[in-house]
């Protein structure tokens, strides 16, 4: 590995969105649906420099209003107890929001607590860091948002940059 002396933060800092968007759109017809959200999937984490990311899908009757969750990545299985299934019109969940409202939604993540009395703070399998968020944007359909993809992150707000991907990202 080579260590490069003197690179600024800017240049650290570099967004690869445009990059990332660019090797989105050439994985071509080859792959499977759900191949192709897999690789939009961990493209959005990786932009975002995220913990994990999870795409829901509107199913269930019509007026359901049910989101379930489809492809998760980087949670171990109990951490994603709460998110198998919600619903449109919970709130504050930022799935649910990015798809009632159809727009890009920055949120504290639903588990996101301070360690009780006796708890050490550390992270046990089933739950999330302290101070994480969810960036979250509708998946666009033809009439409308049919899910969500959202990556959990850290406590600082996604870069105007880091939104507008994600943005492309769902569209």
């Amino acid at each position: 590995m080579v260590e490069r002396l003197g690179t600024d933060m800017a240049e650290r800092s570099h967004s690869w969105g445009d990059e990332r968007l660019s090797l989105l759109s050439a994985v071509g017809t080859a792959l499977t649906d759900r191949e192709v959200m897999r690789h939009a999937l961990d493209q959005a984490v990786s932009e975002l420099g995220g913990l994990a990311g999870l795409v829901h899908w509107s199913c269930g009757p019509a007026g359901s209003r049910t989101l379930r969750l489809v492809l998760a990545s980087g949670l171990p299985l109990p951490a994603l107890t709460g998110w198998e299934e919600i619903r449109e019109d919970e709130a504050p969940n930022a799935p649910a929001r990015a798809v009632r409202d159809a727009r890009f939604v920055w949120l504290p993540a639903a588990s996101d607590a301070s360690p009780g009395p006796g708890e050490t703070g550390r992270t046990s399998s089933g739950t999330l860091p302290p101070g994480t968020t969810v960036a979250a944007v509708p998946l666009s359909g033809p009439g409308g948002p049919v899910g969500a993809l959202s990556v959990l992150t850290g406590p600082r707000e996604p870069t105007p940059e880091q939104t507008g991907f994600l943005e492309a990202v769902g569209r």
